[in-house]
């Protein structure tokens, strides 16, 4: 960083995601009449051509290495799977098309991030970091007019856009320098980029693949107004190792997952059970975050209650569908009366065990003879709670226990044989002890 701070006058620039039809004449149309209903005319002049920013913006002296990491990168993707839909906002001054990246975007994102960093500088505090708000302005700079612009769209506007990563841009001074075809995986000419064919071309090479989502989950940037992907990743997100990236295309069998008491949104639940996060907004971003980069879209997970707390116009729903995998939801003591399809407990078998999963580990029946999953008692009361308690047949799968990121039951089990294990071990040497003396 800083080799380039001399060049203060350079060129600017910045890699972006243009969109073709429909997505960008609708979202022109947005901000046209933004800007002639609230006598925002800066907006059209600034904002007039939709686009999604990558990278940027950032200055360089390299720029045909920057050209060429791009292209390397851009080249490992046949499909980039997005979706335009609703709208949010940053603070109360800037308002956004929501984009829904897929796990193909983040990635190709974030290894942007990592190869551009040292061939540019002056980029923002956001492109160094893992987590990213997809977005898309439509109303930049309106404090004065925020709550009336944002209630406006939100009511007049049904945004809804299933569609593909069609272009990517290298922008020097608001003008195009090359422009990627991602179908057709190569840097396109003048008259390719911009003629109705070139476009027809990708349209035609997509159409192969069917509809977007039909290859991944795709994750809106905020559920409602929190912020998810926060541009400040924390001392937290640092320090832990990267986790093993689901490949979103591979043919794995789907896996059953066990989670429980994420809190989502509950700011005393970090001091309650000493969360390792700095602020609510960090813990939801992580928590969400950690959850999406292990659970497959197609995997089960059976979550034992107490997902978040409900503020203002973020709703259970609104959790749910940013969190991958189908969920089988068993009611805990927070979560509401809203219309979910709870679960008073639920019955898990594998090969080895059969499961009594339950929020609260006083709910399970006298009867039952087998292992029991549970929550609630989070992190306050491990001696009696511990992850695995072999003489009770219990397992305490709290966030606190199992790092935060749902746990498979294959990896639970191997817990239970370990600890086992282990206490078999200690009871013979104490055995042992007792026979010698």
């Amino acid at each position: 960083m800083g080799v380039y701070a001399s060049l203060e006058m350079a060129d600017t620039y910045l890699v972006e995601i243009r969109f073709g039809k429909p997505i960008k004449d609708q979202l022109k149309r947005i901000i046209k009449d933004i800007a002639d209903r609230f006598q925002e005319r800066e907006l059209v002049r600034r904002h007039y051509v939709p686009h999604v920013t990558l990278y940027g913006p950032f200055r360089t002296g390299e720029e045909k290495t920057v050209l060429a990491r791009l292209r390397d990168i851009c080249a490992q993707y046949d499909v980039i799977p997005l979706r335009v839909a609703g709208f949010d906002h940053f603070r109360e001054e800037t308002v956004y098309a929501d984009i829904h990246s897929s796990h193909a975007l983040r990635a190709l994102r974030w290894e942007l991030s990592q190869k551009l960093q040292p061939v540019t500088d002056g980029e923002k505090s956001w492109d160094r970091n893992r987590w990213f708000n997809f977005h898309s302005t439509v109303a930049r700079n309106v404090d004065s007019q925020f709550d009336e612009i944002y209630s406006y769209v939100r009511s007049e506007y049904d945004l809804e856009y299933e569609s593909y990563v069609k272009r990517i841009n290298l922008i020097k001074n608001q003008s195009i320098v090359k422009e990627y075809s991602v179908p057709q995986g190569r840097f396109l000419s003048g008259d390719a980029a911009t003629s109705p064919p070139g476009w027809k071309r990708d349209e035609k090479i997509l159409a192969r693949h069917g509809r977007p989502n039909d290859h991944d989950h795709l994750t809106p940037s905020q559920p409602g107004m929190v912020e998810r992907y926060k541009t400040l990743l924390s001392d937290w997100r640092r320090s832990k190792p990267e986790p093993r990236r689901p490949d979103y295309f591979d043919n794995r069998e789907p896996t059953t997952f066990i989670s429980s008491d994420l809190h989502l949104n509950h700011g005393n639940i970090i001091d309650y059970c000493d969360r390792p996060f700095d602020s609510v907004h960090e813990m939801n971003q992580a928590l969400v975050a950690n959850w999406n980069d292990t659970v497959h879209p197609n995997d089960t997970v059976v979550f034992l209650g107490d997902l978040c707390f409900y503020y203002g116009t973020i709703t259970t729903h609104d959790w749910l569908h940013a969190l991958n995998g189908d969920i089988v939801y068993i009611r805990g003591n927070h979560d509401g009366a809203e219309a979910i399809d709870y679960e008073d407990h639920h019955i898990l078998e594998t090969d080895r065990r059969r499961y009594y999963c339950t929020h609260r580990p006083r709910e399970i029946p006298e009867d039952w003879n087998g292992w029991v999953i549970h929550g609630h008692k989070h992190n306050n009361d491990v001696e009696n709670y511990p992850l695995i308690d072999p003489d009770e047949k219990r397992i305490n799968a709290v966030p606190e226990l199992v790092d935060y990121t749902p746990w498979t039951i294959d990896r639970l089990e191997v817990a239970i044989e370990e600890t086992t294990s282990v206490t078999r071990s200690e009871s013979e040497l104490s055995m042992e002890s007792s026979t010698t003396d």
